[in-house]
């Protein structure tokens, strides 16, 4: 196939997307709707192919909407924009990127299936990863990992335990984060190794308190990072 080719079908895709042509699907989340195609569903994700070909009331042929209540919208319509344009894009927000949408797409991905875009929203997490722009956004998303990761996936854990360490001394004038701390005593251990390694570097005393275990690599490598918790067990979902 050739390049013009490609990106003739790309162009195609996007626009059944934009405008809801020939759509034969409407899934339904947090009051928003979004009207979709059955065979690109069915091809993109695993999860969506036991839906919609399974003995769920969602692979009947007359069942034209799928409510999904327990995900996130912003994170869904990334996730659809993903399937249709093989791309992970934010833009819909409109004022900027936020540092949350990333966790939220990366745990949406993980239920749904969907590798490739994991390994996006890890990046896109690393790339705007920065407490000084918005530290209670930077706490916020601590929250959120730990309520959207399996414990056993340390992906996103990887990429902000180092900003945490190299911005210590700057959070820690955060009640926000000092309340993080005492509430996460996971995350003590966590901070103390990274702190340990750091030479010349003692830990702060504000990070005490129960520990039960303990970091692994500092550095995020991509894609052999990612376990991927539907898989192996029940794991968070996104309330």
């Amino acid at each position: 196939m050739s390049s013009k080719s490609g990106s003739s079908i790309l162009l195609n895709l996007k626009e059944l997307l934009a405008t809801g042509l020939f759509s034969d699907l409407t899934l339904s989340c947090e009051g928003k709707q979004f009207k979709v195609h059955k065979n690109i569903l069915y091809t993109s994700s695993p999860v969506f192919r036991r839906l919609l070909s399974g003995g769920f009331k969602e692979a009947k042929e007359d069942c034209g909407m799928i409510e999904l209540e327990d995900d996130n919208a912003e994170a869904l319509q990334t996730l659809l924009h993903y399937f249709y344009n093989f791309v992970y894009d934010d833009s819909f927000l409109g004022h900027g990127s936020s540092l949350s949408l990333p966790v939220k797409v990366y745990a949406i991905a993980d239920k749904y299936e969907v590798p490739q875009l994991q390994t996006m929203a890890a990046g896109k997490l690393k790339k705007v990863c920065d407490p000084h722009k918005d530290i209670e956004d930077f706490v916020s998303t601590i929250y959120l990992i730990d309520q959207n990761t399996n414990p056993e996936d340390r992906t996103l854990w990887n990429i902000v335990l180092p900003v945490i360490k190299n911005n210590i001394h700057y959070l820690l004038e955060s009640e926000q984060f000092q309340t993080l701390i005492f509430e996460m005593k996971d995350l003590n251990l966590s901070l103390l190794s990274l702190l340990n390694r750091s030479s010349g570097s003692a830990p702060p005393t504000v990070l005490t308190g129960g520990v039960t275990s303990a970091e692994e690599d500092e550095d995020y490598d991509g894609a052999s990072q990612i376990i991927h918790y539907g898989r192996h067990g029940p794991g968070r979902r996104l309330g």
